[in-house]
């Protein structure tokens, strides 16, 4: 009995410090406020892919174009997002953050307007939109220090601004579907826009965004990439974007096949879902260890979770399995966002993080390509089989980061 009892209460106690430790960051001055409305304005990054695939789709454009459109909305976001990323450490966040949402608001809008019947316009349209995207998640993140007390605080705080983005990739889906239903999907681009421009405009209002610069550093072309640990950091979380990309594609072919088309938002939002999970749990725990090798174990379990969704079950088995396959989303990039702030070089840090947000995009992008070529030929099981082999050579690549993290002494690394 007495061994119950204490059991009872050291979990009772452990759940208490874990909302302690969430509540003691989101109580600091601003920080609830920031994250509520960079959230807003993050919105379209969680439901821009699905609704072109699915506005593209109501066109009746095959799912070679629809692979090719998502692929350029990816790639031309990974290149604009540690472009606009390099003139927020130099200029500051409102005015860059402010002219990104209006430009890919406009890009949204020539979709919906041309993008149906013309293929062109439809290219060039995601191209605008996915290029001016603002990138408001590494703002956030490079704006924490400044508003919080400590180290610990701001760990806390990458955790719940990873557990914000896959509640965004839950929402976004989910919204998009309901927008397509009420309205139609050229309504649903346009409500993105909107959404985007609102969003940043509420969180360039606040007071600490308006006063944030960059530190000082010398001018270099490769900027943060002169660091070689980021490069292969970066790497590896290409791969992880393949995964969700080909997932974007995949989860639309098989709602389509099992005769329920608006079930692709449903397992989109499983699977963030899942990664939420994973995300607060990561969070709630105070870990020791090298946080390198930390990744890579939890690399092999995103790994290990992916490949099972090349059964292509029924659909309530699907969605437990692509939940399951989500769960190690969130820490990977939780893990990834740390151990990126102890190696950004001087006066890169929303550089540093704007090309995490490239390279998942750009992944993202690969992989949505990819699943369209191999959907058409070989079917659902590899396509989903793809996004097994991206998580794999995830771990491979961040495997050889110990021999990186050992020449990028110049960063002043501490990876312990």
């Amino acid at each position: 009995m007495g061994d119950d009892h204490r059991g009872r209460t050291g979990r009772h106690l452990g759940r208490t410090s874990t909302v302690r430790k969430y509540w003691h960051c989101l109580r600091q001055p601003y920080a609830l406020r920031l994250l509520a409305v960079n959230f807003l304005g993050r919105l379209p990054n969680g439901m821009g892919a699905l609704a072109t695939v699915l506005f593209l789709r109501a066109n009746d454009v095959s799912y070679g174009r629809v692979g090719a459109v998502a692929a350029v909305y990816g790639v031309c976001t990974a290149i604009g997002s540690p472009v606009l990323g390099r003139i927020v450490d130099r200029r500051g966040q409102s005015t860059t953050l402010l002219v990104g949402a209006v430009g890919s608001g406009a890009g949204f809008a020539l979709l919906a307007w041309l993008g149906g019947s013309s293929f062109p316009a439809a290219l060039a349209g995601v191209a605008v939109a996915g290029f001016f995207m603002p990138p408001l998640e590494p703002a956030l993140r490079s704006m924490w220090p400044s508003v919080l007390p400590d180290a610990s605080t701001v760990e806390v705080a990458y955790a719940l601004d990873t557990a914000l983005q896959n509640i965004l990739f839950v929402a976004g889906p989910l919204v998009v579907v309901l927008l397509v239903g009420a309205t139609s999907t050229t309504t649903t681009l346009l409500v993105i826009g909107v959404l985007g421009v609102l969003g940043t405009l509420l969180y360039t209002a606040n007071p600490p965004v308006r006063r944030w610069r960059g530190e000082q550093r010398p001018r270099h072309w490769a900027g943060a990439l002169r660091s070689p640990l980021l490069v292969v950091l970066l790497a590896g979380m290409l791969f992880v974007g393949a995964v969700v990309g080909v997932f974007n594609v995949a989860t639309v072919a098989y709602a389509e096949r099992t005769g329920a088309p608006g079930f692709s938002g449903v397992l989109l939002g499983a699977f963030s879902v899942g990664s939420l999970v994973g995300g607060l749990a990561y969070g709630a725990r105070s870990w020791s260890g090298e946080p390198l090798r930390r990744l890579l174990w939890l690399l092999v379990a995103m790994a290990a979770c992916t490949w099972p969704l090349v059964v292509v079950a029924d659909r309530p088995t699907m969605v437990v399995l692509i939940t399951f396959a989500g769960l190690g989303l969130a820490p990977v990039l939780t893990c990834t966002f740390v151990l990126i702030g102890k190696v950004a070089r001087r006066g890169t840090v929303t550089e540093a993080f704007a090309w995490v947000t490239a390279v998942f995009l750009g992944g993202s992008a690969a992989g949505s390509g990819a699943a369209g070529a191999v959907l058409p030929h070989l079917g659902l099981a590899p396509t989903f089989a793809v996004a097994g082999i991206a998580a794999t050579l995830a771990f491979l690549v961040v495997l050889s980061a110990p021999s990186f993290a050992r020449s990028d002494s110049e960063a002043g690394a501490d990876l312990r």
